[in-house]
């Protein structure tokens, strides 16, 4: 199982999706206008939508990895206002990824099924 949902056939469906995905930001920044920020849609609003329905996260709450990892990238540098802002968050922060990304927490369609089934811990 793990090996079909990693073979070139489930790739190119996968990037089948990721294609349909962009066509529709990039139809959705046209009908508001054609501006945007270009921060926000391609770098925050595509990988928040992209890698979750790959591997089966829920749509919910898709925005606390995002924060989980700047806060993570940050903690390697400097300990600045970077670091201390929102450490605070990092605890309520981790338990939600964690929640999110329980084997059981996966949809069925996605790839983090596969691997689930494969690499259920015992």
């Amino acid at each position: 199982m793990l090996r079909e949902t990693l073979a070139p056939p489930a790739l190119r469906r996968q990037r089948a999706r990721r294609h349909a995905l962009a066509g529709k930001l990039i139809d959705q920044v046209l009908a508001d206008g054609g501006e945007f920020d270009a921060f926000t849609v391609p770098v925050e609003g595509f990988p928040l939508r992209a890698f979750p329905d790959a591997v089966g996260l829920d749509p919910d709450g898709r925005e606390n990895p995002l924060l989980y990892g700047k806060k993570a990238v940050n903690a390697f540098g400097p300990r600045d206002d970077l670091v201390t802002a929102d450490a605070h968050r990092m605890t309520g922060l981790s338990a939600c990824v964690d929640a999110q990304c329980a084997w059981e927490a996966l949809s069925e369609d996605g790839f983090g099924a596969a691997v689930r089934g494969r690499c259920r811990p015992r």
